[in-house]
């Protein structure tokens, strides 16, 4: 389960990092100065595409971890152990010190 965790660590700053990269690529590619032509749209759009899927990896990695993370938690708390009978009926009372007639 570690490996698995580790794995989906390692997948989604992949994710993470693929997203920075595209993001700033479409900013560059877009700036006001610059003048977009057939070349720069097609990079546009493959950017863009690329932007969407590493997007849709991190979401799916993250949830796949949240799964895995889940998956390791306890659903029901373990049952306590059963006290001796003589410590379930409580502490010593005065009374029950006072021997009887």
């Amino acid at each position: 389960m570690i490996g698995a965790v580790l794995r989906l660590h390692a997948d989604t700053e992949f994710a993470e990092r693929s997203i920075d990269f595209h993001r700033d690529r479409l900013r560059r590619l877009s700036d006001p100065g610059r003048e977009i032509d057939d070349v720069t749209a097609r990079h546009l759009l493959d950017a863009a595409q690329r932007l969407a899927m590493a997007v849709t990896a991190r979401t799916a990695h993250l949830a796949a971890a949240t799964a895995v993370l889940d998956g390791l938690r306890r659903r029901d708390p373990p049952p306590a152990p059963a006290l001796p009978a003589a410590l379930a009926a409580g502490p010593a009372q005065p009374a029950d010190l006072l021997p009887t007639r």
